[in-house]
């Protein structure tokens, strides 16, 4: 339809931003509350939340024949593990930098599609994904001798691979879920495994320390980019593709750093800033859909004739 031609555009420049943003939300909100007890508390608080939407949009809660192992996948291996390694990461490194190496993910999506045979991956994405990971050694500074790593670099590139894998699955899951619908099952799967794993920390955190605010910065990284953010996500993805819409992760880096400057002072050095620039450029090539490059490789032969 040709409203989605607009709509689709509008739904991923917003969740581009509800992400980004919540990525410095939550860097501040580790001021008073330990990475792990964060994510338990978001879980806790988001299982009545996506119920009540599931059940006052309307949906009938069910599974869909032929589709729990896809679940299992998304909720534990494409969503829970990496929303644990990549929050606990956060802790050990900047939001810009997280969000960065986070933004990774649609190189691992090309590599998974690959391999499942889902779709022909070109050159010049594997191209792309090379001058991404040279952008990402500039950024940590391995070409200028400023090496520099706070210990959550690993965490954080192995949460976007894992991550991959969701994007992947919710590309074949919205061929027989609503988003919303599909949102629920994710979210509940995702806690019900991921919760225990949070008891001790939440134990032991100390609530007395989180302020009326801190609570109000845990409501809204629960209800923006989960009850907002995903469901568009989805819908994007089944009206857009998995690939596509990828691509609009390579934005997410820009919000963040943008506003970790602004919210939590952060400093942006020289080789970090042409680092994030030859990673998003890399990034943006191996999206690029192949009939574009071609036509651009025909226009160069043009013009050099």
């Amino acid at each position: 339809m040709r409203s989605h031609s607009v709509l689709v555009p509008i739904s991923l420049a917003l969740v581009v931003l509800i992400w980004g943003l919540n990525t410095v939300a939550v860097k501040a909100l580790y001021q008073h509350i330990s990475p792990v007890a964060y994510l338990g508390t978001r879980f806790l608080t988001l299982l009545p939340l996506v119920y009540l939407l599931a059940r006052f949009t309307g949906h009938k809660i069910e599974l869909k024949e032929g589709t729990l192992k896809q679940l299992l996948a998304a909720s534990l291996l494409g969503f829970g593990i990496p929303q644990l390694l990549g929050y606990i990461a956060l802790d050990h490194t900047s939001a810009f930098a997280s969000s960065l190496i986070g933004a990774t993910s649609p190189i691992a999506t090309l590599a998974i599609c690959a391999v499942m045979r889902y779709e022909t991956v070109t050159g010049a994405r594997w191209l792309g994904a090379f001058i991404c990971i040279t952008g990402l050694l500039i950024f940590q500074g391995c070409f200028t001798g400023t090496l520099t790593t706070q210990g959550g670099e690993g965490m954080a590139l192995a949460a976007a691979v894992m991550a991959s894998i969701h994007t992947v699955m919710v590309g074949r899951l919205v061929r027989h879920y609503h988003p919303i619908l599909l949102l629920f099952w994710i979210m509940t799967l995702s806690a019900l495994m991921i919760t225990p794993f949070c008891l001790g920390s939440l134990l032991a955190q100390s609530w007395s320390a989180v302020t009326i605010a801190d609570w109000s910065l845990i409501l809204g990284s629960a209800i923006l980019p989960i009850l907002v953010g995903h469901p568009l996500w989805h819908w994007a993805i089944k009206h857009l593709g998995a690939g596509a819409s990828s691509l609009w992760v390579l934005l997410c880096p820009l919000v963040a750093g943008t506003f970790s400057v602004i919210f939590l002072g952060a400093k942006v050095y020289p080789h970090e800033t042409l680092g994030a620039l030859v990673a998003l450029s890399g990034l943006l090539l191996s999206q690029l859909p192949r009939e574009k490059l071609v036509k651009a490789v025909a226009y160069l032969k043009r013009a050099r004739s």
